[in-house]
């Protein structure tokens, strides 16, 4: 069986727009991703000159016709993208995919990461035929941890030490959500 693209579409709640990104996004995205409060915590991401994250921004979009490769959702709320909702390895022989989530602080606490990524997991069970969804918070990312079990997501394990924070290691908790387990609690 061959990888299939997995197909971004613009997906809509009472609140927000969930779509591709576009190269007219380049101010918010920069935004996010020069954040120190918010990178430290996506596998050492670093600051750049703007170069850089133009050059990030054009491997996002380019990103969005290759079988392989993250897929990136922007988080549009009051016509300003305020995070990222990501689809990592994606495998539709295997009906697997792992997802993870930035939000710029002065837009946390108030549902949207919660509003964003419960939309996306519903059209990955119900429009991609995926079955397993999986989730990885770093040791120190408490509000990222509680949304992660707030989605429904279950600790299956904790990988010690695996990434290195601030020069220490840190473990990584290894999260899981199955469709079956989602479908049942949606009722």
């Amino acid at each position: 069986m061959e990888q299939q693209i997995l197909k971004i579409p613009t997906l809509k709640t009472e609140r927000l727009i969930l779509r591709k990104f576009k190269k007219t996004d380049i101010e918010d995205f920069i935004k996010i991703r020069a954040d120190e409060r918010l990178y430290v915590y996506q596998g050492g991401i670093s600051p750049k000159e703007r170069e850089g994250y133009v050059e990030d921004l054009n491997r996002f979009i380019e990103c969005y016709n290759l079988p392989r490769g993250s897929k990136k959702f922007a988080i549009e709320f009051n016509k300003t993208i305020v995070g990222i909702v990501g689809i990592e390895r994606y495998n539709n022989q295997i009906k697997m995919c792992s997802m993870g989530w930035t939000i710029r602080p002065e837009f946390q606490q108030q549902g949207i990461a919660y509003e964003a990524c419960k939309k996306i997991i519903d059209w990955l069970f119900n429009k991609c035929d995926i079955n397993r969804i999986e989730a990885f918070v770093w040791q120190g990312n408490e509000a990222s941890k509680r949304l992660t079990e707030k989605l429904g997501f279950v600790l299956e394990g904790v990988a010690r030490q695996a990434r290195i924070l601030n020069g220490k290691f840190i473990d990584v908790y290894n999260f899981g959500l199955i469709k079956d387990d989602y479908l049942k609690e949606k009722k």
